[in-house]
C-alpha cells in the first residue's frame, strides 16, 4: 500500500471519530482532533493534513471565528487541504 492520507478530525463526538477511525484507518493516518471551532487552526497549522474533516455543528467559544471566516481562512491558508463537511 502507498502513502496514507493524512486526516484531521473536527467532529465533536468521540464515538463518530472512534467509528470512523476503526473503519478507514488502513487507508488513513489521524494527524489531529479538534474538539470546538477555535481549535482548527491551530490544529491544520501543526498537523497539515490532507483531509479536513469538520461537523458544522461542532461547538464554538465566544472568541472562535465564524463558520465563515472559519472556511475562507482554511481556502486561503491551505488550500492544498481538502475538507469535507458534515452537516445535520
Amino acid at each position: 500500500m502507498g502513502k496514507k492520507i493524512r486526516v484531521a478530525l473536527a467532529i465533536g463526538n468521540e464515538t463518530v471519530e472512534n467509528w470512523l477511525k476503526d473503519k478507514v484507518s488502513e487507508y488513513c493516518q489521524f494527524v489531529g482532533v479538534a474538539v470546538h471551532r477555535g481549535q482548527i487552526l491551530t490544529m491544520l497549522n501543526k498537523t497539515m493534513p490532507d483531509v479536513l474533516i469538520f461537523d458544522v455543528c461542532l461547538p464554538s467559544q465566544r472568541s472562535d471565528p465564524s463558520l465563515a471566516e472559519l472556511t475562507s481562512t482554511i481556502r486561503n491558508q491551505y488550500s492544498g487541504c481538502r475538507v469535507i463537511i458534515l452537516c445535520d
